[in-house]
């Protein structure tokens, strides 16, 4: 049990971390160091003003998505199972994001990962 939780939160770190680094090379930014998205961070980039933040949302919400789907499919269990319909849209999904970490402010202030999951295992429970 503990190995499969260690395998599962090494894996989504390096989704982020590499979603993260991506996002600093597109960007042209001179900072190596990528940036920690936490709950706070993905609000702000949600409800962003621009397409460029708003992308920046959808594409950390889908990378946790992806990396969920991936492990499925390899067989382990996710510890935060979620199934979501192939019909949620980008905007929904941000929308679920965006609602459940205002209503936990507990994960405003830690990596938004977590938040991400634990909104979608509310949201879109597996039958």
């Amino acid at each position: 049990m503990l190995r499969t939780i260690y395998h599962l939160f090494f894996g989504l770190s390096l989704v982020i971390f590499s979603f993260q680094g991506a996002l600093a090379q597109h960007n042209n930014t001179t900072n190596t160091t990528p940036e920690i998205i936490t709950g706070s961070k993905l609000v702000s980039l949600c409800r962003g003003n621009n397409v460029v933040q708003t992308e920046k949302c959808d594409g950390y919400v889908q990378a946790i998505v992806d990396y969920h789907n991936l492990i499925k499919s390899l067989g382990v269990a996710p510890s935060i199972d979620f199934c979501i319909t192939p019909r949620a849209t980008k905007a929904e999904k941000r929308d679920v994001v965006v609602e459940f970490l205002l209503e936990h402010p507990e994960h405003l202030s830690f990596i938004a990962a977590p938040g991400v999951a634990t909104a979608f295992y509310v949201e879109y429970p597996c039958e």
